[in-house]
């Protein structure tokens, strides 16, 4: 599937100014920023042949979305200045300028078909774990379990924000797949991710 023709976005911006006398004015502006990307996101996983084994088949999903990124030209900025690129998984899950790593991770579950009942989805780390235990797949003693290949692994302060911030697929041998710049294989045993792990959620 052909991208459509892209068209520009907007973004809304809004000033407020208070006086010495506590008056506020307010202002609101539409500003042209990049552009806004339509995408056949099914497409980019048509020729993955899925063979029932939810492991294989979501590893597989994955492997086909290696060397994706997010865009630089179509993009959102949100109040702290910070830069949001569209990604193909924010669009799917409608929410295409969101931070986007669990997003991508329920992309390749929904796509590897696995039953939502079975396996939430979740684009918050943090809510995801809450789920997950709820349905008792979340592994609090990592020193208890061994990782299988299909199993999300969560980590934490990969940025500032409390509880668990990051979230990649294992795939086995101390490899996992995540949503790197670009997606791609990352071993977990390296001093960064060693520091920041956190815990695995089991598929089921």
């Amino acid at each position: 599937g052909a991208d459509a023709a892209p068209e520009m976005g907007t973004q809304s911006l809004t000033a407020v100014v208070t006086d010495a006398l506590g008056q506020t004015a307010t202002a609101k502006v539409e500003l042209p920023v990049a552009e806004k990307i339509s995408e056949d996101v099914a497409a980019t996983v048509r020729n993955v042949e899925l063979t029932g084994d939810w492991a294989k088949d979501l590893i597989a999903i994955a492997e086909s979305q290696i060397g994706y990124r997010e865009s630089e030209t179509s993009f959102r900025i949100d109040e702290n200045g910070k830069q949001h690129g569209y990604t193909r998984y924010g669009l799917w899950y409608g929410n295409a300028y969101g931070e986007w790593c669990g997003m991508f991770i329920s992309f390749c579950l929904n796509y590897a078909n696995i039953p939502e009942t079975d396996f939430p989805r979740e684009a918050n780390c943090n809510k995801w774990r809450s789920a997950l235990r709820g349905i008792a797949v979340y592994e609090d003693d990592e020193d208890a379990y061994t990782p299988a290949p299909g199993d999300l692994i969560f980590f934490q302060g990969t940025y500032n924000t409390s509880g668990a911030s990051h979230v990649g697929i294992y795939v086995g041998n101390g490899m996992m797949i995540h949503c790197g710049d670009p997606i791609s294989y990352a071993n977990i045993n390296t001093s960064y991710w060693q520091q920041h792990f956190y815990t695995f959620g089991r598929l089921p």
